[in-house]
């Protein structure tokens, strides 16, 4: 109802009203597309492979998208916020390198699955996986914690001034 109501106010053909955050959105839904396509396509076996690349695409793309559309429109960034942001990358990027060591399967039976176990590494408690599992909770951490202090640079600004995306 509401799009018929615009549709019928502003034309069909009408241009959209912030013009930078629909050329961002337009490649970001493009890339999301892929995503889901690529996972669906070359690897529909491992369902939960793709769930991962899905979710951590869709965090990277709103975070590329927030961070673009702060420097569009020229807010601050607070250092912690930067420091925070590097964190997040640094501990993904680690973490990411454990989680493609081949430890596991889900195709296989638990029995011949566990035949693929390494040694634990991590005072020989943790294995590969087990360590996967630490660093991304690390990095999902330092990811909440970036979006938490992202707008920390504008806690000044009155609600009038800032630019609502």
């Amino acid at each position: 109802i509401h799009l018929y109501r615009l549709v019928k106010e502003n034309g069909f053909f009408s241009r959209p009203r912030y013009l930078n955050r629909m050329m961002i959105l337009i490649p970001a839904n493009c890339i999301n597309i892929a995503f889901a396509l690529y996972g669906a396509i070359i690897q529909p076996e491992s369902f939960p492979n793709h769930l991962l690349f899905v979710f951590l695409g869709n965090l990277a793309i709103y975070l590329l998208y927030y961070i673009l559309m702060k420097i569009i429109h020229r807010e601050h960034f607070t250092r912690f916020s930067i420091l925070f942001l590097l964190s997040a990358i640094l501990s993904w990027s680690s973490s990411l390198y454990f989680f493609y060591q081949i430890v596991k399967s889900y195709e296989v039976q638990p029995a011949i699955s566990r035949m693929r176990n390494r040694p634990c590494i991590l005072l020989n408690t943790y294995d590969v996986h087990d360590i996967w599992h630490i660093l991304s909770s690390f990095s999902l951490f330092f990811s909440f914690l970036t979006l938490l202090t992202l707008d920390d640079g504008i806690r000044k600004k009155k609600r009038k001034e800032l630019a609502a995306f």
